[in-house]
């Protein structure tokens, strides 16, 4: 994740967190930065604004806090692993395992479960517009989340694999990618 074409980090397995400031060139170990005595791993990294969010395991979110430039946890109330954490207007999202789904609407101080009606992983998500979320899950299926009425549209892609990764286009399209290749996305 970058901020800018300078400033960024990277998250990785163990607590692995490092930074940079001169956009990639050299890199600066934050493991000590982090509230994470257990050394959880962390799975994603996301930002909106000044909220900058890493995915982890337990159901914990870190939270970067400027003021103290360290990583915080937070807990969301739920106790598996988050794969994903894509920043929103205001808050973020979480999933994981057995297509968990948690939501903050207050930078990430509360938490709620959000349903999402399927039972696999959620391996990647990303913004669609101010409200809603889309998800990639890793039995072939993308989820479309609207966040302010906590509804879900479960969308099976004529060509589903196992999806990993997905990328938001326009006109309510989205690229996947996953161990079957890649793959276009009707959001519709």
């Amino acid at each position: 994740w970058f901020a800018n074409e300078n400033e960024g980090f990277v998250v990785g397995t163990f607590g692995t967190i490092l930074a940079t400031r001169d956009g990639g060139k050299t890199w600066e170990s934050w493991m000590e930065r982090v509230d994470n005595p257990e050394v959880l791993h962390f799975m994603s990294v996301s930002s909106e604004g000044e909220n900058i969010f890493v995915a982890s395991e337990r159901g914990i979110v870190f939270r970067l806090d400027h003021e103290q430039q360290r990583f915080v946890a937070v807990h969301t109330g739920y106790t598996g692993s988050f794969f994903t954490v894509t920043a929103t207007q205001g808050g973020a999202i979480a999933a994981g395992l057995r297509g968990t789904l948690y939501a903050t609407r207050d930078d990430g101080h509360s938490w709620r479960a959000v349903s999402t009606g399927i039972q696999a992983a959620l391996t990647d998500s990303v913004v669609l517009d101010g409200h809603e979320v889309a998800l990639a899950s890793i039995d072939g299926r993308v989820l479309v989340v609207d966040l302010e009425n906590d509804t879900t549209n479960v969308i099976r892609p004529a060509r589903p694999g196992r999806f990993s990764s997905i990328v938001a286009l326009q006109d309510r399209r989205a690229v996947t990618v996953g161990f079957s290749g890649i793959r276009p996305v009707s959001l519709n």
